[in-house]
């Protein structure tokens, strides 16, 4: 008889815990934490450039010893080294929206010498002129190997450098 008490009161006992584990899990798991989280993550992006593809009168990619200069002149674009070649404005309008809304993990400040990047000599840059004459300039460096992502230098600006997703850079591969 003691035994069936001793085990009755055990299953009471380990019922309870079970019960009080499911509500213990309901109760950590919130909407509002999910927001806060969420909240978090947009806190650490941070905002480089916005540049709207309507307002681009003149692209340039330079990788390497190529160089790819794209001119538009009333909504067509054409290859600026070569007038007759025919550009897909298409093709044109889904690489500048890559420029829509820059974002970057995370800025440096003061940073190191340019060449610790790889931005003394960039791997790729891309220049874009805005129909109020200004230019926005964008040189990719190496890849972080801790994060995977890209070191950005904007207009020539020494004094921060960003990392930005390698997925950036890469829409910029391409040939005319």
């Amino acid at each position: 008889m003691k035994r069936k008490k001793k085990l009755l009161a055990m299953l009471g006992v380990l019922a309870v815990l079970c019960v009080m584990t499911l509500i213990a899990g309901q109760i950590t798991v919130t909407p509002s934490d999910e927001d806060a989280t969420t909240a978090e993550t947009e806190e650490e992006s941070v905002a480089v450039a916005a540049i709207d593809a309507q307002d681009v009168t003149h692209l340039s990619v330079e990788s390497g010893t190529q160089t790819l200069a794209l001119t538009s002149t009333n909504g067509e674009w054409m290859n600026a080294q070569d007038l007759d070649f025919p550009i897909d404005a298409d093709k044109v309008a889904t690489l500048l929206s890559n420029l829509e809304d820059v974002t970057a993990s995370r800025r440096i400040d003061e940073p190191e010498a340019l060449s610790e990047y790889g931005l003394e000599e960039p791997q790729k840059t891309v220049s874009v002129t805005l129909s109020d004459g200004s230019t926005q300039t964008f040189a990719f460096g190496n890849q972080n190997t801790l994060t995977s992502e890209t070191y950005l230098l904007l207009n020539g600006d020494e004094s921060s450098v960003y990392l930005v997703s390698t997925a950036l850079g890469d829409a910029f591969s391409c040939d005319p």
